[in-house]
């Protein structure tokens, strides 16, 4: 499920392996400050979500600052499989 919506970010599924070595960069480090301050969600949903690369997300969606939703992975997906995420997406991260 990709959701391309302004009120979600990084709901994406990547299709290749993830890369060897993380792009660590200044959108990824914004992603994981913004996961830093984000709260989970009051529900659950019966399993969870895992990654081509088998990374595994918890089973919550997690609320950002901002109010958007987002899942466990959005810094996995940024670093691991950031030729996968599409440009909308890398420029709401660029926004906030």
């Amino acid at each position: 499920m990709i959701v391309v919506e302004n009120t979600h970010i990084l709901f994406v599924e990547p299709v290749r392996p993830a890369a060897n070595l993380p792009v660590r960069d200044a959108l990824s480090a914004k992603m994981r400050e913004l996961m830093a301050q984000s709260t989970p969600s009051d529900y659950v949903y019966f399993g969870f979500h895992q990654c081509i690369c088998g990374a595994k997300s918890d089973s919550r969606d997690w609320i950002l600052p901002t109010g958007q939703k987002t899942n466990s992975l959005a810094v996995h997906y940024l670093e691991y499989h950031r030729d996968e995420v599409p440009d909308e997406e890398l420029e709401k991260i660029r926004k906030l």
